[in-house]
């Protein structure tokens, strides 16, 4: 029966793979940032993961980037670790899959605003 099923749905998914191979296909929520890495550590055999370390620099065009546009795209810089705070496109837990992370004490992946003025994230 299983296998029948299976069958089935092999012809199904290649008869209309024409239908879907030209067409356009939009995901409702932003995905610019890798997959998680920590939690396919437990395949220990296939993934060496040491830490749950993830994280994106992000800078504004001052001339040209109102606060309508900050504010649209957000922040998140991870902390606390569970439940951070956050905003637009980055809020945590609706438009973004995060995870706490207990080496770095923050919720993965965080988002750091550049500044010139600051050190760079890892001095």
């Amino acid at each position: 029966m299983g296998l029948s099923f299976l069958m089935f749905l092999r012809e199904a998914i290649v008869s209309n793979s024409e239908v879907f191979a030209n067409s356009e296909i939009n995901i409702p929520v932003p995905f610019f940032y890798n997959m998680p890495m920590k939690p396919l550590s437990t395949f220990r055999k296939f993934f060496n993961v040491t830490d749950c370390l993830e994280w994106y620099m992000y800078t504004f065009n001052n001339e040209t980037a109102t606060q309508e546009d900050r504010d649209f795209f957000g922040f998140n810089e991870g902390l606390p670790m569970k439940n951070p705070k956050s905003g637009g496109m980055l809020k945590g837990g609706k438009n973004l899959l995060e995870m706490p992370c207990k080496e770095i004490k923050r919720s993965v992946p965080f988002f750091k605003l550049y500044d010139l003025n600051e050190p760079t994230m890892n001095q």
